[in-house]
This record gives C-alpha cells, structure tokens and sequence, in this order.
C-alpha cells in the first residue's frame, strides 16, 4: 500500500490489473478493505464487462451463509 501511494501512477495500473484484484477478492477473504480501495482508485478504467463481473462477485460473496466468509460481517 505505502508503494502503491508514493510510487505508482494514475497510468501504471491496466484493466488486466483490476481483473487480478477482482479475482482475489472472490478467491481470499483477506485484506478486501484494500482491495476495494484499489478498485475505487481506478474504477474509471474498468470496462462494462469488469463492472458486471464486480457486481456478480459481490453477490456471490456477501449472501455467504458461512458469516465468517463474509466481508461485510468481520
């Protein structure tokens, strides 16, 4: 995060970045607060498929019935 906030630029991040991070946010319950500022960060770069795909993610992990899954909860 402090190498992202001091080094990296508005142009160094590209749409295949935002597809890792929307990946990892599915696959691992850790660290989504950054994850999510991150996507914030760059929403302008997602495509309308990537915004699709996000909001399906996000279905998919918050109606988890396993509370500790759930990122909302923690």
């Amino acid at each position: 995060m402090n190498i992202y906030l001091r080094q990296l630029k508005q142009t160094d991040i590209l749409q295949s970045d935002m597809d890792i991070i929307m990946q990892s946010i599915k696959t691992s319950e850790k660290l989504h607060e950054i994850k999510f500022f991150f996507l914030h960060q760059h929403f302008d770069l997602m495509s309308i498929a990537q915004l699709n795909q996000l909001i399906d993610i996000l279905m998919e992990i918050l109606n988890v019935k396993d509370i500790k899954k759930n990122p909302a909860i923690h």
